[in-house]
């Protein structure tokens, strides 16, 4: 028998649940696409922050209709 590979995304998925197995895959897309940025919806910080936890080589814009997490994005 072959040795398996521990499929990354399926750990992410394990761990933090399905936000970060999807902030996981942007980020995978990003770099394979060559995408020059991420640009997520977000309606809380715990979303932004998810895909900023696999640092993309990529700038990550977050937008949000809220103007209180657009300030406290801001500073992050």
């Amino acid at each position: 028998l072959l040795p398996t590979r521990r499929d990354s995304a399926s750990s992410a998925s394990q761990a933090g649940g399905s936000d970060d197995a999807v902030s996981f895959v942007a980020c995978q897309l990003a770099a394979r696409l060559g995408a020059r940025a991420i640009i997520a919806p977000v309606g809380e910080m715990g979303a932004a922050r998810a895909i900023a936890r696999f640092r993309p080589n990529v700038p990550l814009v977050a937008v949000t209709g809220s103007e209180s997490l657009t300030r406290r994005l801001s500073v992050v």
